[in-house]
């Protein structure tokens, strides 16, 4: 696949069926996580909380979580954030949204938007910060997933993401990821979890993963579009955050 078509993939029965997979997983989504990642996503989401906690503590305002899922980062979002801050969680599969919503139905600083991420339903320059938390690999268009977040931030603004790592320098260790990491060990979490039928959602699902651009080339498509961008690694590369800031409207 050439690098546009890893930016801009065009075939949406591909992501129709993806979005089958994942709601067919809404009730063991964070259970398989831990047994795909062999119990590190726990570091990672620390390490991550905490990133989160630094940019928007004081940030206040609106603060969207694209792609909430059940509402693992919604969670995280309220522990590190002022009291004044409305966490938008936004999800294309209804079932996500009513996992998340049965999770924080009582918190009045939650609200829930069904939506993808090339069309975000939000007035351009109403939102202070972004998060993506394993989930921007999921988008349909990357160009334009992209520039729908600038849009919708304000100058000034934040957006953190965190997803699977394809570091160009160390593309050893990536082909190891999209061999037994990204072959063996979502088998055994769709098998643990839901047998035969598990195994197979999950290979599914591993094709979003070998569509990912390399990190490097998100990087520079981030700082063309914002003006700041920094990367960061962690588990070897296996995973990485990226932090871009909105300097400009222009």
């Amino acid at each position: 696949m050439s690098d546009r078509e890893r930016f801009r993939y065009g075939d949406l029965s591909f992501w129709e069926r993806i979005e089958k997979t994942l709601e067919g997983l809404t009730d063991v989504y964070e259970a398989a996580n831990l047994i795909m990642s062999m119990g590190s996503i726990k570091y990672v989401r620390r390490v991550f909380g905490g990133i989160v906690r630094d940019i928007f503590k004081s940030k206040g305002s609106f603060i969207l979580d694209a792609g909430c899922g059940p509402g693992t980062s919604i969670s995280i979002l309220l522990e590190s954030t002022e009291k004044s801050t409305c966490i938008v969680g936004l999800d294309p599969i209804e079932a996500m949204l009513l996992k998340s919503k049965e999770n924080f139905g009582g918190e009045d600083r939650v609200e829930l938007v069904r939506g993808v991420f090339e069309t975000l339903p939000f007035r351009e320059g109403s939102i202070i910060g972004a998060v993506y938390s394993f989930s921007f690999r999921d988008a349909i268009d990357y160009i334009k997933s992209a520039l729908e977040l600038r849009r919708i931030l304000k100058v000034g603004g934040t957006a953190v993401i965190l997803d699977l790592g394809k570091p160009r320098s160390r593309r050893i260790l990536a082909k190891v990821l999209e061999g037994p990491y990204m072959t063996f060990l979502p088998a055994l979490a769709g098998a643990v979890l839901l047998g035969w039928e598990g195994v197979k959602r999950y290979l599914e699902l591993r094709r979003t993963y070998l569509r990912f651009p390399e990190t490097p080339k998100l990087y520079i498509l981030f700082f063309k579009l914002f003006g700041k961008v920094k990367s960061l690694y962690a588990l070897g590369g296996a995973v990485f955050i990226l932090i871009a800031d909105k300097l400009n409207s222009s």
